[in-house]
């Protein structure tokens, strides 16, 4: 951990810990009686890693955040659940990584549902909201209220459905589970007021979060309204406007902004506390998410005068819930800094209620930022620090900012400690002197799967003790993307094919060097089909295990080789594959070819599959798969510390296969050393035969793949070519 320098900046609400607190022992008083700290969790929406001060942003003021950065942890190696909003918060609330927990996107209810003018004129849908948690699983509101906390939650629940016509009628499955079919005749029974929430007011649907200005929130406030259950707070200023949808300017004159409204209703929870009773509160405010509109008030006037020439209009989309806004940098820039002074003005009524010194507050963000409504991430993020933006697994899209600061947190520090959202759970229960253990990896099983490590050493200051992750886990099905970080490397998937990078020289994620590190690949993609769990609803593409093989610069006779190609064109990689007796190009494995002698250091290339060689038409530039060998191909060394080759035949003609697909590959006459003219290089992977450890390991029936006993000898069948234990082919 090294020390934060001291910035000087001004303080907006945020008021200075009083003497002694920063070294008081997490969980006890100055009397000795053991006393629970209060715990509030600032979860923002859509903010990325470098849109505060403290993390390097320069076009927006952040005073408060950063004050609190200097006052407590910066992390800078903390990820989000997941790219997008409903299950990032799923991994939080659970404690399981998104190859494990039940919602894994955006799942909504309001699609099928009517659309009715249920508040004055404007219309809205019955009902509303996201794919539930399973009843079944224990999620972090509820094991807090069991072990003595009250609890609130203010902004996005995005976990579980609403019907309005059915507010107090909740399905449920033989398993104990919200039953969806039935959400036309009910709510969902995951809904706050059933999951451990004391007091909440927000948004159930986080569709509905598109707008500032909805026509309604929903509250569960029994100790203020006496509510039976979750209920519709109708915004009656608003109805008497045009609603966003309509794309009429009226809706400028709607007034009651739920950013403000959300905000005031925590902060007259917090004004309940005594100090007698633990609170836990989770604060899931919606900004600086799209729709880019808000109060035009000093805040927007302050950046528009500051990004005046650099700015420009977002027009709006017919039909959506993100509103035209006029200068987009100065809408975002208002919205990041109107959250900051939302942060002071916690830390203040903390402050107020004497209560700061025993209250853990952590601010996060749900995912990277977006780009919806206006929104242009690329501009403020002037460095370029990270690829990628909200629903994608590169860095940009899961590595939030994570800011910590209460008794025992030590102050000024920033660490490089590599958590995620699944790890708070057993985290803040060990914080709060409680056994985190039962809900930690650590004790997980297939019936009762948790998939966090307690990092609450790291947070009090002991990263001497401090367990780290194997591996830390994502998948997302909309762009059916999956990562995998592993120590400094991160293997990203999409549709199935793997790229590596080293992001201890390379955090941008530019260079893939899968061919560089074979045994690493196969070893994260190991990890990635262990961790995967199968969804109906939210399918991946999982990368294939890839073959038991060395990349190799030189061939032998009798050996087996995969053919990979890397294209100079910025296309993935992809392996020739023989698909019945035709040439094709795959993401991922290939088949297997031998390199026959012709003359003069020449070979022929045959697969495995068929018996069918690769040619090439000598005065064209195609490629053939024939019966018989016509071209002899010379192997050809890039360099002896590089793993790459490349294929000729003679008079400057290449093999090349640039794009991957079987209409790509042909003859090329570029250089391939040079790396010019998108020209492939190509790795040669020698594949060796698996031999089985004993006779009972040995199939019986049939020639398909796999050993067989024939006789008293031991074959293997490998894409119907019959070969031996030492690995020679065997006529069949």
């Amino acid at each position: 951990m090294t020390k934060v320098k001291d910035l000087l900046l001004p303080a907006m609400g945020l008021l200075p810990l009083t003497a002694g607190a920063q070294d008081q022992a997490t969980g006890s008083n100055d009397g000795g009686r053991a006393q629970r700290p209060n715990i509030i969790y600032i979860m923002c929406d859509d903010m990325g890693y470098a849109d505060l001060g403290c993390y390097g942003q320069r076009r927006i003021d952040t005073p408060n955040l950063d004050r609190m950065a200097e006052e407590g942890m910066r992390f800078t190696q903390a990820y989000a659940g997941s790219p997008v909003s409903a299950p990032s918060r799923a991994s939080f609330m659970t404690g399981q990584h998104t190859g494990h927990t039940h919602v894994r996107g955006n799942r909504e209810y309001w699609r099928s549902a009517y659309r009715g003018n249920v508040f004055g004129n404007n219309g809205d849908y019955t009902i509303i909201g996201q794919e539930p948690y399973l009843m079944t699983h224990k999620i972090i509101p509820e094991v807090m209220k069991e072990n003595g906390y009250t609890t609130g939650m203010f902004g996005k629940w995005a976990a579980g459905y609403y019907n309005m016509q059915y507010p107090d009628t909740y399905a449920l499955d033989a398993n104990g589970n919200t039953d969806t079919s039935k959400s036309g005749q009910s709510s969902s029974a995951s809904l706050p007021n059933k999951r451990g929430i004391d007091c909440y007011y927000g948004y159930i649907c986080q569709f509905q979060a598109h707008t500032y200005y909805p026509n309604f929130l929903n509250r569960y406030d029994p100790e203020k309204y006496g509510d039976k259950h979750v209920v519709v707070d109708t915004l009656k200023q608003n109805i008497q406007h045009a609603s966003v949808s309509s794309n009429n300017k009226d809706y400028e004159n709607r007034e009651q902004y739920t950013s403000d409204l959300i905000h005031q209703y925590a902060l007259e929870w917090i004004d309940r506390q005594d100090g007698e009773q633990p609170f836990f509160g989770i604060f899931t405010y919606t900004l600086p998410h799209a729709e880019l509109w808000q109060p035009q008030d000093s805040l927007v006037e302050k950046y528009t005068k500051r990004f005046e020439g650099q700015d420009s209009n977002f027009g709006g989309d017919f039909g959506s819930w993100y509103y035209l806004n006029y200068g987009r940098h100065a809408q975002f820039a208002a919205m990041v800094e109107r959250l900051d002074i939302q942060v002071g003005e916690i830390f203040a009524k903390l402050e107020e209620k004497g209560l700061a010194d025993n209250t853990l507050v952590i601010f996060t963000s749900d995912n990277g930022p977006h780009r919806e409504g206006g929104a242009d991430p690329d501009w403020f993020n002037q460095e370029a620090l990270l690829q990628g933006t909200k629903r994608s697994t590169h860095e940009g899209g899961i590595r939030i900012p994570f800011i910590a600061k209460g008794p025992g947190v030590p102050a000024g520090t920033v660490n490089d400690h590599q958590l995620a959202f699944y790890d708070l759970m057993p985290t803040l229960l060990d914080y709060a002197g409680l056994d985190g253990s039962q809900y930690s990896l650590a004790n997980s099983t297939e019936e009762r799967r948790y998939d966090g490590i307690s990092f609450k050493e790291t947070l009090t200051g002991n990263d001497a003790a401090q367990e780290k992750h194997e591996f830390l886990y994502w998948e997302f099905h909309e762009t059916d993307m999956m990562a995998l970080r592993m120590g400094d490397w991160k293997l990203v998937v999409q549709g199935g094919s793997p790229r590596l990078y080293d992001l201890s020289k390379d955090l941008h994620e530019d260079t893939d060097v899968a061919a560089q590190h074979p045994a690493v690949v196969k070893q994260m993609i190991e990890i990635i089909h262990r961790e995967h769990t199968e969804s109906s609803m939210f399918n991946v593409t999982l990368p294939e295990i890839p073959d038991e093989s060395v990349v190799v610069t030189e061939i032998s006779e009798g050996k087996l080789y995969t053919l990979e190609c890397q294209p100079n064109d910025g296309h993935s990689t992809r392996f020739i594959t023989d698909n019945d007796g035709t040439i094709n190009g795959q993401s991922s494995k290939g088949s297997k070819f031998s390199f026959d002698k012709a003359a003069e250091g020449a070979y022929y290339i045959r697969s495995e599959v068929s018996g069918k060689y690769i040619n090439a038409n000598d005065s064209q530039s195609d490629i053939s798969f024939d019966a018989e060998p016509k071209t002899a191909w010379t192997l050809g060394k890039i360099n002896a510390n590089d793993p790459y080759v490349y294929f000729t035949m003679g008079g400057g003609k290449y093999l090349n296969n640039h794009q991957g697909g079987a209409d790509n590959l042909r003859l090329a006459s570029h250089n391939p050393i040079g790396q010019n003219n998108k020209c492939s290089l190509w790795t040669l992977h020698q594949y060796e035969p698996e031999v089985p450890s004993s006779v009972a390991q040995v199939e019986r029936d049939g020639l398909k793949d796999g050993m067989h006993l024939q006789g008293n000898q031991i074959v293997i069948v490998r894409n119907g070519m019959k070969y031996n234990t030492n690995g020679q082919r065997i006529d069949m």
